[in-house]
């Protein structure tokens, strides 16, 4: 009874073999509605069943095994007719597949070769591509300049060159660097634009600043003068331009400044504190009240 279970266990795991994994992608795809799998492994199940059934009538008719049974010739006629009937059913796809498989297995081939040889074309570069063997297309992702028809027509000649020449090429632009060129010319003169408004805005705060400055002008200048002058007690300075009938004659810059003392000055001190304010002005045309 041992003997018998152990001769058992190697035909037997050979079967479960070739005869599961089949059975699981059958699930599989029944589970998950993908019938082009289903239907591809329950094909695929009954080749594995048809061909270990001949296989074990050839080896037992090779190893001449005893007959249990007899038969008569027409019905080993009709069972031989039966089985060839069933091997062609079987084999004839089975060879059209195998053929397609080849035939796709060339198109990658020639394809991957065809693929490294325009990584670069033309200055542009290929940033991805994807084939499909099933259909025989192509489809090629350039960055760079735009693809012409005659770049076209090239690489479909090269195609032809790998034995590709039926195959259909699509073509993508995933980037193209002259529309990058122009968005950066116009990225440029946005900056370009907004430095210059910034620039004027500086200038226009800067001539805030220097007319709010010019306004305490008399403040600091009384402060200076008291350090000489303390009977000073106020001042007062302002800048006008004087215009004449004249239209010829230009506007003349004026200043003013208007001292106040708690005492009376003399006209040399007067004389001195004049001079004084035009050389700290930098105005010829300096016009000093005493009040």
């Amino acid at each position: 009874m041992t003997t018998k279970l152990k001769g058992n266990v190697v035909p037997g795991v050979a079967i479960a073999t070739a005869l599961m994994p089949p059975l699981c992608t059958a699930g599989y795809g029944l589970a998950t509605a993908h019938f082009p799998f289903f239907f591809g492994a329950i094909y695929l199940f009954a080749i594995n069943v048809v061909f270990i059934g001949i296989s074990t009538v050839v080896f037992s008719q090779v190893m001449a095994f005893p007959i249990k049974s007899i038969i008569d010739d027409a019905k080993k006629v009709r069972i031989n007719r039966l089985i060839t009937v069933v091997i062609l059913i079987m084999l004839v796809p089975s060879i059209y597949f195998g053929y397609l498989l080849v035939q796709n297995e060339g198109f990658l081939e020639n394809s991957g070769k065809f693929i490294r040889s325009i990584s670069f074309f033309r200055g542009d570069y290929l940033l991805r591509h994807e084939i499909n063997a099933d259909h025989k297309t192509i489809t090629l992702v350039y960055g760079g300049r735009t693809l012409t028809d005659e770049d076209k027509a090239q690489l479909k000649k090269r195609a032809a060159e790998f034995g590709l020449g039926d195959v259909v090429l699509n073509y993508q632009q995933g980037l193209n660097f002259s529309e990058i060129s122009i968005q950066l010319s116009e990225t440029e003169r946005l900056k370009s634009e907004v430095n210059r408004l910034s620039l004027l805005l500086q200038q226009s705060a800067q001539q805030q600043d220097s007319v709010q400055q010019r306004g305490y002008t008399g403040k600091v200048l009384l402060k200076e003068l008291r350090t000489l002058y303390p009977m000073l007690s106020a001042c007062l300075f302002t800048e006008t331009y004087r215009f004449n009938a004249d239209p010829a004659s230009k506007a003349t810059k004026v200043a003013y400044v208007v001292l106040s003392a708690s005492t009376p000055l003399g006209e040399s001190e007067k004389k001195k504190i004049f001079d004084w304010l035009k050389v700290r002005l930098q105005n010829d045309s300096l016009r000093t009240v005493f009040d």
